[in-house]
């Protein structure tokens, strides 16, 4: 009789440990990665972004070039009068005037080209994260890590420390990724196709000029 007792007890404490845990807290997560580098690397509007700046930087650099002559041709022509001529004093002003507000308008043009450059890095990484959560939810992955595998140092540099060494091999933080795993491809190919949907490349991200 207590073994019946004892056998029932266990069926019944089975069958409500079936029903208070979830089959889908039993099962291991899915875990995958992808390579943020690669990505901004390879999508199709990072690559529009570069070849929109090679050419602004070419025009930038025109209008600073013309700036920085105009101010310096002001500068020589008072440079050839003598300082007790009457036009010393008029020439001079109209020297400080351009210089003053050509490097005011340098510095502004470095500022806002800072700001928009931030902007832009932004605005790209958003659209990764998006495209991130569309590819994992997809194919059910339920977390998705950044994969960083950099070179390491040459073992013959002497220059690297055993600790600085070390420090790099910390800098992997992924060990293993089977072909699976790895949905870079897959986020790029989300990417580059909203962005032939109806994106445009902004026509920003530029460095400071110099």
């Amino acid at each position: 009789m207590f073994f019946r007792s004892t056998a029932a007890v266990a069926l019944i404490c089975g069958s409500l440990l079936a029903i208070s845990v979830p089959a889908h807290a039993q099962e291991p997560a899915k875990i995958a990665v992808a390579s943020i580098a690669k990505i901004f690397a390879d999508m199709q509007e990072t690559k529009d972004l570069t070849a929109n700046l090679q050419a602004r930087v070419k025009t930038l650099q025109i209008e600073d070039d013309k700036r920085k002559t105009d101010v310096a041709a002001l500068r020589n022509t008072r440079d050839n009068l003598k300082p007790d001529s009457p036009s010393f004093s008029d020439a001079n002003d109209k020297w400080l005037k351009a210089n003053i507000e050509y490097e005011a308008w340098k510095q502004i043009t470095q500022l806002d080209l800072v700001r928009q450059q931030k902007q832009q890095m932004k605005n790209i990484y958003e659209k990764v994260e998006a495209a991130t959560a569309d590819v994992a939810k997809q194919n059910g992955f339920d977390a998705v890590f950044v994969q960083q595998n950099l070179d390491f140092p040459a073992v013959e540099d002497s220059r690297i420390s055993p600790d600085q060494f070390r420090a790099s091999i910390l800098q992997h933080n992924v060990l293993y990724v089977g072909p699976k795993a790895d949905i870079t491809g897959q986020i790029i190919a989300v990417l580059d196709q909203k962005y032939k949907a109806g994106g445009t490349a902004s026509n920003i991200t530029l460095p400071p000029v110099k």
